[in-house]
């Protein structure tokens, strides 16, 4: 059975991506930091799957969650790196709000990624789904400091692109734009204008089915509304 490993699962896309892939036939493990909401998500997903409260920002909690997946099922088949908070503001935000979103988004991300990547490495195989944002390839007005995290984050997913797919391995940055979400809940459209979670599924059931010499380094999703 293929195993996949959903960061940010309580809400939002995580939590979609996380049932998704359960009834796909994956054997999930969700993680997130906001306990009460993974007690929702642990019952709609059932006893065979593992959810797991997990601050990525704690290295060796990320360590312990990730080896009690590799103890348990022998290796994991797809990392989905979705855990992310937001801020507005680029300067002039208190220096704690920076290393918040900096420490989930970027440094979070890469704390996961290092210690699933040696695993993967060992196997050959494997995919990693990078969630990143459209503002990772433009810096909007007062949202530098989001973008700050998630171009760093394409830095990180392009290099691991060109270590990773000779050795078999598939690495994607998804990159969307205003997704129908709670944290997108202020955003400048209608909520039935912008991408809808069942569009990230079908981006990830698009990357699965591609064929071993097809590699996808980052996959673009824009609102229509935002081209007008």
């Amino acid at each position: 059975m293929r195993t996949a490993l959903i960061t940010g699962a309580s809400s939002g896309i995580g939590r979609k991506v996380a049932l998704h892939l359960a009834k796909c036939g994956f054997q999930v493990t969700a993680c997130a930091r906001r306990e009460n909401l993974l007690s929702a998500l642990a019952e709609e997903l059932g006893p065979q799957h593992m959810v797991r409260a997990l601050d990525v920002t704690k290295r060796g909690a990320v360590r312990t969650v990730v080896s009690e997946i590799i103890d348990k099922h022998g290796g994991l088949d797809l990392l989905f790196n979705n855990a992310g908070i937001n801020v507005q503001g680029t300067c002039g935000i208190e220096g704690e709000a920076f290393d918040s979103v900096i420490g989930t988004n970027l440094t979070g991300a890469w704390n996961v990624l290092n210690e699933v990547v040696p695993h993967m490495k060992l196997r050959e195989q494997g995919t990693i789904i990078n969630v990143s944002s459209i503002c990772g390839k433009t810096a909007f007005p007062d949202v530098g400091i989001y973008s700050a995290s998630k171009f760093g984050l394409l830095a990180i997913n392009e290099s691991l692109f060109r270590e990773l797919v000779p050795l078999g391995i598939r690495v994607t940055a998804l990159c969307p734009s205003w997704v129908n979400t709670d944290m997108a809940v202020h955003g400048p459209m209608s909520d039935d204008k912008k991408i809808q979670t069942n569009d990230i599924c079908t981006s990830i059931d698009y990357l699965l089915s591609l064929s071993p010499n097809a590699h996808v380094k980052e996959l673009v999703l824009e609102c229509g509304s935002d081209l007008i």
